[in-house]
């Protein structure tokens, strides 16, 4: 017997589903993670080549600087120090420093409290004095290269007399000359003087 179909009843359509093996999704997932993992590969050889062009860059300006400099005989030059990382890029043991200073305010803040924060910043494990005593060391030099370049104060506390009791340490405050003075003076007394009107 035929059926007819019709016209006010549309055919249904029926979709068959696809199964796809436990094999080929496995095998699809890894190769959309394989290829994930090549573009990151060619990201990071892209951004090294960029790096690797600057680092050339600076090498030959400071040869040419350096060429002309008298060097007296029997000195040898370094010609490769391996560069370290422990605490990331360069700069960044010097930034954390900063950071932990101007934080802590005009009350500054001890040698062994930032090396704590400095520790813990940078996720060290410092587990035995030598450790210890090595990164306190490290960043007292810091911290001494810091005085120099005049991006820090010392705060040596009030009577002080032993040379290993605790030094404080903070940001440099700015001092206001008289002539700001008397300009603030004068611009606070102008808009006093607005403001009665």
């Amino acid at each position: 017997m035929k059926t007819f179909m019709s016209s006010t009843h549309p055919t249904e359509s029926f979709v068959q589903r696809r199964r796809t093996s436990p094999q080929a999704k496995w095998l699809a997932n890894e190769l959309a993670a394989l290829r994930g993992e090549l573009a990151q590969i060619k990201q990071k050889q892209s951004e090294l080549a960029g790096r690797e062009a600057r680092l050339n860059h600076r090498i030959g300006c400071l040869e040419l600087v350096l060429a002309p400099l008298p060097i007296p005989s029997g000195t040898s030059l370094p010609g490769v120090i391996r560069a370290r990382t422990r605490f990331g890029a360069r700069g960044s043991l010097n930034a954390a420093l900063l950071a932990c200073l101007e934080v802590a305010g005009l009350t500054g803040v001890s040698t062994v409290a930032l090396r704590e924060a400095i520790a813990h910043h940078f996720r060290l494990q410092v587990n035995d004095r030598t450790e210890r005593e090595h990164l306190r060391s490290l960043i007292a030099r810091r911290l001494r290269h810091l005085l120099d370049a005049g991006s820090v104060e010392r705060l040596d506390p009030p009577g002080r007399t032993k040379s290993n009791e605790t030094v404080h340490w903070r940001l440099p405050q700015r001092v206001s000359s008289l002539r700001d003075l008397t300009v603030q003076a004068a611009q606070a007394a102008a808009e006093a003087g607005q403001g009665a009107i």
